[in-house]
């Protein structure tokens, strides 16, 4: 049995403190070897603080009605087909 993909997915470019949750359950996860994947803002202190190990899909996530933002994720989710998709932050 293989371990289930998880995907991620956090609004925003600064790092607060959900954002370093976030970081940090993707990063460990990532070190567990553990199957996991990145919804962030490209260039973002998030982005930045997670580790290069880790496949990222970037999302402009500019509001509520961003519907390019939420193609790329239903397009992402096809593709890719994690077992969850965890969201932070709205």
């Amino acid at each position: 049995m293989t371990d289930p993909l998880t995907l991620h997915v956090i609004g925003g470019r600064k790092l607060g403190g959900a954002e370093r949750f976030y970081v940090r359950l993707a990063n460990a996860l990532a070190a567990n070897n553990l199957p996991v994947m990145a919804g962030v803002v490209e260039g973002g202190e998030i982005d930045a603080a997670l580790s290069a190990t880790i496949p990222r899909i970037y999302v402009p996530q500019i509001g509520v009605w961003d519907l390019w933002s939420r193609w790329l994720l239903g397009r992402a989710i096809r593709q890719h087909r994690p077992a969850v998709v965890l969201t932070y932050m709205g």
